[in-house]
């Protein structure tokens, strides 16, 4: 007889929620995944329990280590188009998984924890929070406040950060006796669409000196501008790494320096200021900033074992500024000498110390920067080929000028950036095909020299040329044409025709030094009437009838490297590499040219013009077939209707930076001119 237990009803469980049988034969067929899973329902994700909702918490900063800023909290803005929202979006999460940008006064952060770090009490400061998530709008927490799009009518100091070798800093706001934030850096991709951008005009000494007098006049504090050039500085510094060594002298410099150190403690970095004076030595802005300098640790006066034992990760070089004259004495002498042993990153405040701000000398020592923060407008000494191996890369720092005071200060001098090559670029319409931009010729090529005329075309076709057209000898003709690109249209030389059906013509990657070649040369240059490009073996035939440019009615473009250029001017190498710029100068306004003087800095002039010094490219570009590719752009420029200067300066610019954009993928020993050419679609996005 079977016995009959009552059952508690609460414990009879709905067919649903019933574990079902396990079938052990079916057991022996599953994986070990799908047999734990039948044994132990639980472990299937789809049947386990859903996770319990995040827990908000108050934190200590001290325990937030990394921030990350969801990208649907960042709101839009009215007025802002919708790519430029994206890129500010990209900016904003990108520099908060760096680090937290903080104020001072703010001692905690409501966040949201992932599950893993629930139960992480709150009292033990030492266990940090690999990430937190702030779950309040980005212009609503503290120390993120809500960015500004000022109309380009306003006064006040505004700029953009390009992506170049040359950047801009945006201003610090003013500091006040009340709560202070400080705005992460942003970055504007307009290109001067939507913010009034000043040209970048290099100036002296002097002329720097009486900017800054005109601005506190106008009423901006000396102190107010000394900790917007600290910002700058703490920014770029804070980018690099946290533990951080701050050298200050007792000029401005080291006061932008104690000013960065204090900036760098509001953001949570590890900042040391190492005081090369005596307390009492400091007066004015810099004393007002140091005694503001708070828990900062300072060193007064130390021994270079005692900054070497601080295994600081980045050196700011505040030591000596503009004012420097004469050799650089002891005991500073002996401090920049172990500045450059070390392996830190080095950061220059306004110019290295050392380097004359005015001719780019060096006064028996100088600090060898990767970085050089120059506050305001850039100095002609930082420009100067002699100051290249020592500056690293330029940044300019706009600290509040006003526009009209920077557009009143005369130069003849600027640094070529995206701003002044953004106009320049035409517009590609929507009802159009590609006879509207142009037909370029290019004469190139010899034997033995069968590279220089592929990648020169190469280059075109990538600058925008609606048709290019390879003209080569007879004899390389069949290793060219099963070379160049398919867009490329090869044709033998003896069948060129007239220069006249084309719009612009590229001369010279390539083309040999044989008599007849030479002769050839001179006659397609007499005769033209398009604009041409001249490089490489053209200049060189050029270079024995110089009065020829006298004659020649249509524009030109020389593109000449030092030695070339020491040819056509008839001088020695040492002479042009000393004095490029005056020597550019001169010569095109002699000859009515517009001259492209290659290397470091490549300067680009024309007659009666300023000099401009080229902002992009870096030294893996010097290389066999990156000239022939420079000659391609340029004459695909000029093809597409640009006048001569202006194909020279956008071409010298976007050549630069698809160089850099190569070199960042391949880096300055192995990149190839190749590289450089399949760069140049994103260098002329940048731009567009």
């Amino acid at each position: 007889m079977t016995a009959i237990v009552p059952v508690p009803l609460r414990n009879i469980q709905p067919a649903h929620k019933r574990q079902p049988a396990v079938n052990h034969h079916k057991l022996l067929m599953m994986t070990r995944a799908d047999r734990m899973t039948a044994v132990k329902p639980e472990l299937n994700p789809i049947m386990a329990a859903p996770p319990k909702p995040p827990v908000l918490k108050k934190l200590p900063l001290e325990r937030v280590k990394h921030i990350e800023i969801p990208r649907q909290q960042i709101h839009p803005q009215p007025g802002i188009p919708l790519a430029q929202l994206r890129q500010k979006r990209q900016q904003l999460h990108r520099t908060a998984l760096r680090r937290p940008i903080i104020t001072p006064q703010q001692t905690h952060l409501t966040v949201k924890l992932p599950a893993r770090h629930q139960n992480v009490p709150t009292r033990r400061p030492r266990r940090l929070i690999q990430r937190a998530i702030i779950i309040a709008p980005v212009h609503q927490q503290p120390g993120f406040p809500r960015p500004t799009h000022p109309p380009a009518g306003s006064s006040a100091p505004q700029n953009c950060l390009h992506a170049t070798r040359i950047l801009t800093t945006n201003p610090a706001p003013e500091a006040s006796s009340g709560r202070r934030s400080i705005p992460p850096t942003r970055r504007c991709f307009c290109g001067g669409a939507c913010i009034r951008c000043p040209a970048m005009k290099a100036v002296c000494t002097e002329q720097i000196r009486a900017l800054d007098q005109r601005t506190i006049a106008a009423g901006t504090p000396g102190k107010v501008l000394m900790d917007r050039a600290g910002l700058a500085v703490a920014r770029r510094a804070a980018a690099f790494s946290r533990r951080i060594l701050l050298l200050a002298g007792k000029g401005n410099n080291g006061g932008d320096a104690i000013a960065a150190a204090r900036h760098l403690a509001a953001m949570g970095c590890e900042p040391t200021l190492a005081l090369f004076c005596r307390r009492e030595d400091l007066a004015g802005d810099a004393l007002a900033h140091f005694q503001e300098i708070g828990a900062v640790p300072v060193l007064e006066l130390p021994r270079l074992e005692e900054l070497t034992a601080l295994r600081a990760a980045v050196i700011v070089d505040g030591l000596l500024g503009t004012g420097l004259t004469g050799e650089v004495r002891e005991p500073t002498a002996s401090v920049i000498r172990w500045i450059n042993e070390q392996p830190a990153k080095i950061i220059a405040i306004d110019l290295p110390s050392g380097l004359d701000s005015d001719t780019g000398q060096v006064h028996g020592v100088c600090v060898r920067a990767d970085v050089t923060v120059t506050m305001g407008l850039p100095k002609i000494g930082l420009l100067q080929p002699a100051a290249t191996d020592w500056v690293g890369a330029i940044e300019v720092a706009d600290i509040g000028f006003p526009p009209e005071f920077v557009a009143e200060t005369p130069s003849e001098v600027e640094l070529l950036t995206a701003t002044d090559v953004k106009p320049l670029l035409p517009r590609r319409r929507r009802n159009t095909h590609k006879g509207d931009y142009g037909h370029l010729l290019i004469i190139a090529g010899s034997e033995g020299y069968t590279g220089a005329p592929v990648l020169c075309a190469h280059a075109a076709a990538r600058a925008g040329a609606g048709l290019v057209t390879l003209a080569v000898p007879r004899e390389i003709y069949p290793i060219v044409a099963a070379n160049c690109p398919p867009e490329v249209m090869p044709r033998p030389l003896h069948r060129l025709g007239t220069l006249d059906d084309y719009d612009a013509v590229a001369l010279g990657p390539g083309l040999g030094q044989a008599t007849e070649t030479q002769r050839q040369v001179l006659d397609w240059i007499s005769k033209s009437v398009r604009p041409m490009v001249v490089d490489a073996d053209a200049l060189n035939a050029l270079s024995r009838n110089i009065p020829l440019l006298n004659t020649v009615r249509v524009p030109l473009v020389l593109t000449p490297h030092p030695g070339e250029m020491a040819r056509l001017a008839g001088k020695p190498i040492r002479t042009i590499q000393t004095n490029r710029w005056e020597c550019a100068r001169q010569f095109a306004r002699q000859h009515r040219v517009v001259l492209v003087l290659k290397g470091a800095g490549t300067v680009v002039t024309g007659p009666g013009t300023n000099l401009w010094i080229n902002s992009t490219g870096n030294p893996g570009m010097a290389r066999g077939g990156v000239g022939d590719a420079l000659t391609g752009i340029i004459g695909a420029l000029l093809a597409q209707g640009l006048t001569a200067l202006d194909a020279a300066r956008a071409g010298v610019f976007v050549h630069g930076r698809a160089g850099d954009l190569a070199c960042e993928r391949w880096g300055e020993r192995a990149m190839l001119a190749n590289d450089l050419i399949l760069n140049l679609g994103s260098a002329f996005a940048e731009l567009i």
